[in-house]
């Protein structure tokens, strides 16, 4: 398989020296499959540039909507990766879903604090040599 992907990329370099080729709906979606969406392996099946392909897609939103359907398909097989390490008990794996997934059920390595644009009071507590500064015991700060 490394030699077909290798004379393919050859080719392709050969084919994009002699000039573009033209694009149709045919060659763009035959070359979707297994590219995993990446807008640069669609190219290169192709022999055009990037800049062709994702001109091609915005004039042509069914095949963008096929480019979209396999990036998803790569996402849906790291998540069943995942989902095997997780019952394999890989701790970086259940770290990472507790901290992304279950962050709505708390599981969280950093506090988020959403700003409303409004004034927020803060009342610290503490005795005089924990605020050098003040004499009083609390510490008022507006923001």
């Amino acid at each position: 398989m490394f030699i077909n992907d290798e004379y393919l990329f050859i080719y392709s370099l050969y084919i994009m020296a002699k000039g573009q080729q033209k694009l149709n709906k045919k060659k763009v979606k035959d070359s979707i499959p297994g590219s995993y969406g990446i807008i640069s392996d669609i190219a290169r099946k192709c022999g055009v540039t990037r800049k062709a392909i994702y001109d091609f897609l915005i004039k042509n939103p069914d095949i963008q909507q096929l480019v979209e359907d396999e990036r998803d398909m790569l996402i849906e097989d790291s998540e069943s990766e995942l989902i095997k390490h997780i019952h394999e008990g890989n701790f970086k794996a259940i770290r990472f879903v507790l901290s992304t997934i279950g962050s709505k059920k708390g599981y969280v390595s950093k506090q988020e604090l959403v700003h409303s644009g409004e004034s927020v009071n803060f009342q610290f507590v503490g005795s005089d040599n924990n605020y050098p500064d003040t004499k009083d015991k609390k510490r008022i700060i507006n923001k």
